[in-house]
C-alpha cells in the first residue's frame, strides 16, 4: 500500500521513501529463503538506491532541462519501486 501511494503521489520527497525499506526487507528475506537470485538482485539494487540516493544527480531548479539519462536515475525510486 504505501509503494503504491509513493508512486502515485505527485509529490514524494526521497525521505518519503522510507516506506521502501519493509518492501525492501520482505523482498531479501524472500530471495534468502527461495535462494531466488532476480529477487536477490531486485533487494540489491533496492539497497545501493537507498544508500547512494541517486536523486542527487539532479541539478537543482533545472530538474525540466536535465539530460535524459539524469532524470531517470532522478527517478529511480519509482523503478525500483514498480519492479518489487
Amino acid at each position: 500500500v504505501a509503494m503504491f501511494g509513493l508512486a502515485v503521489s505527485p509529490v514524494s520527497w526521497s525521505h518519503h521513501w522510507v516506506w521502501s525499506l519493509p518492501a525492501l526487507l520482505g523482498t531479501a528475506i524472500v530471495a534468502v529463503r527461495l535462494r531466488h537470485i532476480a529477487l536477490g538482485a531486485v533487494a540489491a539494487v533496492g539497497l545501493a538506491l537507498m544508500v547512494w540516493t541517486p536523486i542527487t544527480l539532479m541539478p537543482e531548479h533545472r530538474e525540466t532541462t536535465a539530460p535524459l539519462w539524469r532524470q531517470l536515475a532522478g527517478g529511480s525510486y519509482l523503478w525500483w519501486a514498480l519492479a518489487v
